[in-house]
């Protein structure tokens, strides 16, 4: 009974794959919009976890590497004083796709940037370099459309500080081969 199982389930996830729907295009350009939540659990700053939005534009080196730029904001308050902030992501990652002929395509990432805090009252703004690392998921709607789901750990350099974020967001793809 197990082997006509598997055999079932293997032949649906061969004739239900679609190659030509889906895949990572060396040479492509991305652009993925995104929101999501992002936080600062502990240490010396502590910035409450709130909405935050951005955008990823990146390029495909080959089928499984790809660099990205990041631009993210959240609008959060510096605790324990209440003190509303926005806080600025900038930052460079380089990804590892794998699977990228395939519908779903996990990846991992890595990479540095700063976070740049600007306060709404007399407190000095304040600017962190970071690393972060991370992964996600996406899932190809289309051959230029694509679901993504990213979630990273950010640790700063200069005070050891680190952040949480997940996001969801759409991954648009143009040209490549």
């Amino acid at each position: 009974m197990y082997a006509g199982l598997r055999l079932l389930l293997v032949t649906a996830l061969l004739t239900t794959a679609s190659p030509l729907l889906a895949g990572i295009r060396e040479g492509a350009i991305t652009l993925s919009p995104f929101f999501g939540g992002q936080g600062f659990p502990n240490g010396s700053e502590h910035f409450d976890a709130d909405l935050k939005w951005g955008v990823r534009g990146g390029y495909n080196i080959t089928r499984n590497f790809g660099a990205e730029i990041v631009f993210g904001a959240n609008s959060t308050k510096h605790d324990p004083e209440e003190v509303p902030c926005m806080v600025y992501q900038y930052g460079a990652d380089l990804l590892y796709l794998f699977r990228p002929g395939t519908d779903l395509v996990p990846f991992a990432a890595a990479g540095f940037g700063g976070f740049a805090v600007d306060y709404d009252s007399m407190l000095p703004n304040e600017t962190s370099a970071y690393f972060n690392y991370g992964g996600g998921i996406q899932y190809s709607l289309g051959a230029q459309l694509a679901l993504r789901v990213d979630f990273r750990h950010a640790l700063t350099l200069n005070n050891a500080d680190h952040a949480l974020e997940g996001t969801v967001g759409l991954g648009f793809q143009f040209g490549g081969r």
